[in-house]
């Protein structure tokens, strides 16, 4: 259980540097939920390939079905992290990487719990 939670917690820690390396060079350039939208789909595709191999050791043979099954459980910590990313946002001074990091931590408890029941 420990050694799954590093695992996690490590690709995790890709997926964070993942979608904020992309949201920080397209928030420039186009409206910040936007910029939001395109690198979550990034993270999520980053996080799905790694944790479905090394995390937990994903079994089904329908692989367009895993992904489904992992995007749908997403959704749901998708909307945790981007609704306190937008919130503290746009409710406090802070900078985009300093909501990030708020979001991702409200965010990080519900995406263990729903992937390791996939």
């Amino acid at each position: 259980m420990k050694n799954r939670l590093l695992k996690f917690f490590l690709v995790g820690s890709g997926g964070f540097i993942i979608d904020y390396s992309i949201f920080h060079t397209l928030v420039y350039s186009m409206p910040d939920y936007l910029a939001r939208i395109i690198s979550v789909f990034f993270a999520v595709l980053f996080t799905w390939l790694l944790n479905r191999r090394y995390t937990f050791n994903f079994k089904e043979k329908n692989i367009f079905k895993e992904f489904i099954k992992y995007f749908l459980s997403s959704k749901f910590s998708i909307g945790v992290n981007y609704i306190v990313f937008i919130l503290v946002l746009n409710m406090y001074s802070l900078s985009y990487l300093n909501c990030y990091i708020i979001a991702t931590v409200a965010s990080s408890i519900t995406n263990y719990l729903l992937y390791r029941s996939i």
